[in-house]
Order: C-alpha cells, then sequence, then structure tokens
C-alpha cells in the first residue's frame, strides 16, 4: 500500500522491526530522501563488464517505475554527478567509509554530500569492494540507498536484513523507489506531510507503526511482477549463476 511504502520510505531500522528517524540534510527525522531529478552515472575502479550490466539494467527500471528522475550514463567527467568506484584489495583497508575494501566478504557504502568531505559536486557517490562471486548484490544495495532507499527489517529485499537479502529489487523496494520518486514528492519532506498530500489515511499508516511487522505484508501485484523479473534477471545474471541459481 502506499502507506507501507511511506513508512519505508521515511524510516529505518537495523535490520529488525525496531524503526526510528533517518537524518537528511544533517537533520533528524521521519523525512524522504531524494537525489535530485537529474543523476549521470560514471564507474571508475576495477570495473568488470557484469557492473555495466547490473547499472544498466536498475537505469532501466527507473525509466518503468521513476519516469520522473533523468538517470543516465554521463558522457565526460565534468557530467558525473553519482560517481560508482568498484575496489579490489588484498588486504582490509580500513580509513573511512569512502576508504574501505573488506577482503573477506561484501562491502560497500554510499555517502552523499553530508556524509562526506571528498565530493564537491553531484549527489554522491557509491563504493563497493570486489566480491568473489560478482558486485551486483552490494551494487544493487548500494544503488538503492542513492536512489533514497533506507534498510528495513522486510527479508527477501535488497534493504533488508544481510542474512535473507534479496540480490535483486524486490516488491518492497520498488514500491519505496516509485513513491520516493513521485514527481510530487520532495526530499526533507516529512512523512506527515507526504501524508496528507497522497491522502493517505492516518489509520493506515498508524497500523504500520503499531505494528512494524506487517510491512512484511506483500505489495500490489504490480510490484510482485517486476519484483519476479528482476529475481529472474538476477539469477540469469553471472552473479546469479555463479551462486548456483
Amino acid at each position: 500500500s502506499t502507506a507501507q511504502g511511506l513508512f519505508l520510505a521515511t524510516s529505518q531500522s537495523n535490520y529488525d522491526d525496531n524503526y526510528g528517524k533517518v537524518r537528511v540534510n544533517n537533520t533528524e527525522g521521519y523525512f524522504v530522501k531524494k537525489p535530485p531529478s537529474t543523476l549521470r552515472v560514471a564507474l571508475f575502479g576495477d570495473v568488470k563488464s557484469d557492473d555495466y550490466e547490473t547499472m544498466r539494467d536498475y537505469i532501466e527500471v527507473l525509466a518503468v517505475i521513476a519516469p520522473s528522475l533523468d538517470i543516465a550514463w554521463a558522457n565526460n567527467i565534468s557530467e558525473v554527478t553519482l560517481p560508482i568506484h568498484l575496489l579490489s584489495c588484498t588486504e582490509l583497508i580500513n580509513e573511512t567509509i569512502d576508504q574501505y575494501c573488506n577482503t573477506s566478504g561484501p562491502s560497500g557504502g554510499f555517502s552523499d554530500q553530508w556524509g562526506s568531505g571528498n565530493l564537491t559536486t553531484g549527489w554522491g557517490f557509491i563504493r563497493v569492494s570486489d566480491q568473489q562471486s560478482g558486485s551486483r548484490h552490494t551494487l544493487t544495495h548500494e544503488f538503492g540507498h542513492a536512489m533514497g532507499l533506507w534498510h528495513s527489517g522486510v527479508d527477501k529485499t535488497s534493504m533488508g536484513p544481510p542474512n535473507n537479502q534479496a540480490g535483486h529489487w524486490a516488491p518492497h523496494d520498488l514500491m519505496v523507489v516509485a513513491l520516493i520518486h513521485n514527481s510530487a514528492v520532495v526530499s526533507g519532506q516529512t512523512r506527515e506531510e507526504i501524508r496528507v498530500a497522497f491522502d493517505i489515511a492516518n489509520d493506515e499508516l498508524q497500523g504500520f507503526i503499531n505494528s512494524p511487522t506487517t510491512l512484511s505484508n506483500t505489495p500490489d501485484a504490480a510490484w510482485v511482477e517486476l519484483g519476479d523479473k528482476l529475481e529472474t534477471q538476477f539469477n540469469n545474471s553471472s552473479m546469479g549463476k555463479r551462486l548456483g541459481r
């Protein structure tokens, strides 16, 4: 439901059912975090063909679920507003979230303007450490953050618990991205402002606040259908095949 999507778009959990405030523009509250309406993407570092395929696939998904978002590959370095840095390392690098590489398992991060002193222009940047089976799973998760998604306690989603996380955007992820990128939504808008603007019943939203486990309820059929297609796409990707999907 729209109330379900609104809750997940404006709150973060530590991969459980305890949801709290988020930080947007250096302020804590129940806010939406929305990137600029124009984004230009580029991949840097130890880039593999799989990584281009991952980003190509999700740019295509966004054309369907977020038509007001103008996202595309940058034509040159000066256009880049969402750089994605893929790292390979033979030993642990642990300087900052931006300079971190884990040799023993998946690792990634998204830093926006407030989170990093390294970026003077653009929306933010993604960093993903190389993984034996491929970067698609982690890159998809970090790209979700760049699109405004927060961590949740919903299993089998890209933003859900790591031990039961999807390697693709699942129905919940798609539902929330679509809400965030609705042309009527503005970054930094509060949950209550959006509830009123979208004419969502307060009781419906309160139901999820009172019982966060119900956030796992299956979203509308359109999101399930698209999520199933993305699951098949992941299973057919080189990473999916390496994992024996």
